[in-house]
């Protein structure tokens, strides 16, 4: 079978050219922002394009205290330029734009892009979202104990401060019976978990028979999380496979930025040092064991780890895992093109099995690197 090689966006001099080089090396797909022109240029030259939206977005008229995420004490905050996911206006803003891009632009498909909660990269305060009154609301029509969640979320992080928590914390990871007894203490954080799960799963539901209403041929898809922090922002593979065409998982073993996997541990271990007062290597050691790294000896250095990221073999690691709970849905995940080891992180994950590889971003000056990942594929 042929595997589907992707490209996320193009650069803004010269996007012929990049068509051009793109179409050489093997490349099928795009995915880009609306823009008509660019469209329909790279549909001359045969890709099949797939246009992308930040879901929850807080343009224009949105950015007002009212839009935003809310935390266990009743701040508010924007994540990833976003606002509540429980949000009707910002969901039903949502459908409306995919309706008019679905019928006013030709296409193959819509890729869902900031379908989530807000992550720990955004910082802890900000992660420990959305408790407004529109989620209670939710939670309650839903099922859930709303009270039970934001209680044992504030008493967790209010935990965070005592010294042995922390060592609570650690044996339980190693210790099924710790384990039990911790998401026993804790079960109002293991239920807001899936209730983030089960609300994202919601609009990603709407948003797939939406467009298949227009036309059954449109395929949905979406860059989510890497499988290991997937949980954290409540995108259950499993759940989001019975509505996508098309799993993204975001395997960024690199970067600078949210959704980037070592971006989103050095943070999370940044502010628990912070709140813990232990120190860092500490927390990093903790976060490894958590997100489940710890066997591939990633660096203990912050700065190393911010600037190389994690070791190559988690891109494996998370490419079969990804495969595993997609429910036979086609898995294209997407990793970093400025990566030094592009070319052996495209192996990774087509060695894992997965239907195709997208990389994100196209830049100039990165021609050599297209052309050697279309001849890695070829010899693949």
């Amino acid at each position: 079978m042929k595997t589907n090689l992707w490209m996320f966006g193009l650069p803004e001099k010269k996007p012929e050219q990049a068509l051009k080089i793109l179409s050489e090396s093997g490349f099928t797909h795009l995915s880009l922002p609306r823009n008509n022109n660019l469209i329909k240029l790279a549909l001359d030259y045969g890709f099949k394009v797939y246009v992308f939206c930040k879901t929850f977005g807080l343009e224009n008229k949105f950015r007002r205290a009212e839009y935003l995420a809310e935390d266990i004490y009743g701040r508010k905050y924007i994540w990833f330029g976003s606002g509540c996911p429980n949000n009707l206006e910002l969901r039903q803003k949502n459908l409306e734009w995919i309706e008019d891009t679905a019928t006013q632009v030709d296409i193959s498909g819509i890729s869902l892009d900031g379908i989530r909660f807000s992550s720990p990269g955004s910082g802890i305060e900000a992660f420990f979202t959305c408790f407004c009154e529109t989620c209670r609301r939710k939670a309650e029509d839903l099922g859930y104990d709303f009270e039970k969640m934001r209680g044992d979320l504030q008493r967790l992080y209010e935990s965070f401060e005592k010294p042995k928590f922390l060592k609570y914390v650690s044996s339980a990871v190693e210790d099924p019976l710790m384990l039990l007894d911790f998401l026993t203490d804790f079960r109002g954080v293991v239920e807001w978990l899936s209730f983030r799960a089960d609300c994202i799963a919601e609009h990603v539901r709407d948003a797939r028979n939406l467009l298949k209403s227009i036309d059954p041929e449109l395929e949905l898809g979406a860059y989510i999380f890497t499988p290991s922090l997937s949980s954290l922002v409540g995108q259950d593979y499993r759940m989001l496979s019975l509505y996508l065409d098309v799993l993204q998982p975001m395997i960024y073993r690199l970067g600078k930025g949210v959704a980037c996997y070592n971006h989103e541990l050095a943070v999370l271990a940044e502010d628990l040092s912070r709140l813990t007062s232990l120190p860092l290597s500490n927390t990093l050691s903790l976060v490894y064991k958590l997100a489940g790294v710890s066997e591939f000896n990633p660096p203990l250095d912050l700065n190393k780890l911010k600037e190389s990221g994690l070791p190559l073999e988690i891109v494996s690691k998370e490419a079969l895992r990804a495969q595993q709970i997609a429910l036979g849905k086609r898995v294209e995940p997407i990793i970093m093109l400025r990566d030094p080891q592009v070319e052996d992180a495209t192996r990774k994950v087509l060695s894992a099995g997965c239907s195709g590889v997208n990389f994100f971003i196209y830049k100039e000056g990165f021609e050599d690197k297209i052309r050697k990942i279309g001849e890695v594929v070829r010899e693949s």
